[in-house]
């Protein structure tokens, strides 16, 4: 059960990746990006509510606590990764934000006294090295000049990262059945942060038809995909969990890329892909 939760969860999250892109295709107006995030964070807590609905009569001072922190970390997370792609290449950008996985997948053993077993280490290892050929791949370089985007994506992967080990402090904790909860006020608080940013850019109010449809789907499968991606964060072990979401969200995205954008795929994106099927099967069997 909890392998087809983890695909589902994959999924879930390619789905918001591909939104998410066509978000961006929309405009570059900063006020209708922070309007925009507003709406993916409302749809991502409004998923979340829809599920469990009395989750929000049941929030105790820790929770509440951990939800700060997680509405702050999507924020830095979501922001910081955006103005990095605005500042250097995407592919080196991408490269670096994919690592956040790392910091979850390795809380696991020095926090929780999870096991690390040499197949564990292999399959972070082939991880790794799939994420670095997937970014070479696109044959991109980086600017020599321009390191401005070097601090804001190191911000977003380590918040990024941050999300995955606060999923695993939840879970961990006494208030572990407040997860819906949790939640879903992390996403109200990213919202209204968002909102707020919005209207103090001089938010457009000339009446254009916005664009709603992306932003919410993207929310919806964030929110969903956050909600397995938590309580599987209680079930699997991180050294299996984390790098397995990371590298499937990968593979799922190459597909779709090649099935919704007509994406060519070369020889270094295939073997990248291979790494990415060999990494799964050996952190499968590393249970």
């Amino acid at each position: 059960m909890n392998w087809l939760l983890l695909l589902l969860a994959v999924l879930l999250s390619s789905g918001r990746s591909i939104c998410s892109k066509k978000i961006k295709m929309e405009g570059e107006n900063k006020s209708e990006f922070y309007l925009s995030q507003a709406m993916l964070f409302l749809a991502a807590g409004s998923a979340v509510f829809v599920c469990n609905p009395k989750a929000i009569f049941n929030i105790s001072g820790m929770t509440f606590g951990f939800a700060v922190i997680y509405g702050i970390l999507l924020i830095v997370s979501q922001w910081c990764y955006t103005i990095s792609l605005q500042q250097g290449p995407t592919s080196i950008c991408t490269m670096l934000y994919s690592f956040g996985f790392i910091f979850p997948t390795l809380s696991g053993t020095l926090f929780w006294s999870e096991p690390f077993t040499i197949f564990s280490g292999i399959g972070l290892a082939l991880t790794v090295l799939a994420i670095v050929a997937s970014a070479f791949s696109k044959g991109e370089k980086a600017s020599v000049d321009n390191k401005n985007y070097i601090l804001p994506i190191l911000m977003a992967m380590t918040a990024s990262g941050g999300l995955g080990v606060m999923q695993k402090v939840q879970q961990s904790s006494q208030v572990a059945e407040q997860r819906d909860g949790f939640l879903i006020l992390a996403f109200v608080i990213a919202m209204v942060i968002s909102y707020g940013t919005a209207l103090a850019k001089n938010i457009d109010k000339s009446g254009h038809k916005r664009e709603v449809l992306f932003p919410t789907l993207a929310g919806i499968c964030f929110g969903a995909a956050n909600l397995l991606n938590t309580l599987l964060a209680g079930r699997i072990d991180s050294a299996i969990l984390f790098p397995i979401q990371n590298i499937g969200v990968m593979i799922i995205c190459a597909i779709l890329g090649i099935v919704l954008f007509h994406e060519r795929i070369t020889k270094s994106q295939t073997f990248a892909l291979g790494l990415g099927v060999l990494a799964i099967l050996v952190l499968s069997i590393s249970r």
